[in-house]
């Protein structure tokens, strides 16, 4: 039952994202890694800067993706972006 449920959430999300998931997925394909403040950009419909993400990350390291590629957020965990 919790293995069903977490497929259904998954699956609604993934359906009610589908287009920033295809964004994120063509700019991984440009770049390889993006950090956190350019994923949030993405998720959130912003174009993104390369300025902003030098700005960004000197006044929030811990935002940025660690040296594993898992994207955090500010508070340093990979929880739901969504």
């Amino acid at each position: 039952m919790i293995i069903e449920s977490a497929y259904e959430k998954a699956s609604q999300l993934l359906s009610e994202n589908i287009d920033k998931v295809k964004d994120v997925a063509e700019r991984l394909l440009v770049k390889e890694k993006i950090s956190g403040a350019e994923f949030r950009a993405i998720m959130e419909g912003k174009e993104f800067i390369e300025a902003q993400e030098i700005a960004s990350d000197e006044q929030h390291p811990s935002s940025d993706s660690g040296s594993d590629g898992i994207v955090t957020n500010d508070s340093g965990d990979n929880r739901e972006f969504f």
